[in-house]
């Protein structure tokens, strides 16, 4: 893995910050980029699990020279929900997975501009 990288999402009462972890590997051949998302749903571990068990798969890939293209790993897009164990962030009630600007996911979005090919969510 050749970079991970921390985006600030918001301010924390606790005056700490919310992060959206992100890892980012890119092989020596040529080939698409995907982008994989999991843990939309706080509550939901499986993706979690996945997501970091495709972190060591792309340790390997890369150190062996195998991986083509470029994958960018986001293990948690709720890290709030995730830690309280509800669906939703702690300062949202709404399901993540229902708010998108115009209230489809089919506006120009983060995802797209990542993932110029593929993008897949893990949900569990």
């Amino acid at each position: 893995v050749q970079a991970m990288v921390r985006l600030a999402l918001t301010l924390l009462l606790s005056r700490g910050r919310e992060e959206l972890e992100v890892i980012i590997a890119t092989g020596t051949l040529p080939g698409p980029k995907l982008l994989l998302t999991g843990n939309i749903h706080g509550n939901e571990i499986n993706p979690c699990i996945i997501c970091h068990r495709v972190i060591e798969w792309l340790e390997t890939a890369v150190t062996d020279g195998s991986l083509k293209g470029t994958v960018v790993l986001m293990p948690s897009l709720n890290p709030t929900g995730h830690r309280a164990g509800t669906r939703s962030p702690s300062f949202e009630s709404v399901d993540p997975n229902r708010f998108w600007p115009d209230g489809f996911a089919t506006e120009k979005t983060l995802s797209e501009e990542l993932a110029k090919d593929k993008y897949a969510d893990i949900y569990g």
